[in-house]
């Protein structure tokens, strides 16, 4: 039942964050762990921040995360079982780079982290804060 003295009521700035997992192999050069092709349990984070209001059934939602959840499972799914040298072609495939490639692909994010595998390391890509 919708809850009109809480509808469009903004709280103020909030963040929300989607996450997903994927199987995939790379080889990173020069690496002394990751020089030969194998494979990681990689764990994405993408977090994205506005203005959070109630809607009419009185959930509190964030600006721009609408899709937040089905962005990053979607390239989740894109990515599982892949290798990652080939589908970022050129690109060094350490957390970072990953994390860059995603970021790029989730236009409402304001950052993603990537965590690869029994090692737990971690990169994060963080887009420009003047957008």
């Amino acid at each position: 039942m919708p809850r009109p003295e809480r509808s469009g009521k903004v709280v103020g700035q909030l963040g929300t964050k989607a996450y997903a997992y994927f199987d995939a192999s790379h080889t990173v050069a020069g690496d002394e762990f990751c020089s030969g092709d194998h494979g990681h349990t990689f764990r994405a984070t993408a977090h994205v921040s506005g203005l959070a209001e109630f809607d009419m059934s009185g959930i509190l939602r964030v600006q721009g995360a609408e899709n937040l959840h089905q962005e990053l499972a979607r390239i989740s799914l894109e990515l599982d079982g892949r290798n990652l040298n080939a589908m970022m072609l050129g690109a060094q495939t350490t957390p970072e780079s990953i994390a860059s490639w995603i970021l790029e692909r989730i236009p409402s994010a304001d950052w993603v982290e990537v965590e690869m595998g029994w090692r737990h390391q971690t990169g994060r890509a963080e887009r420009d804060k003047k957008r």
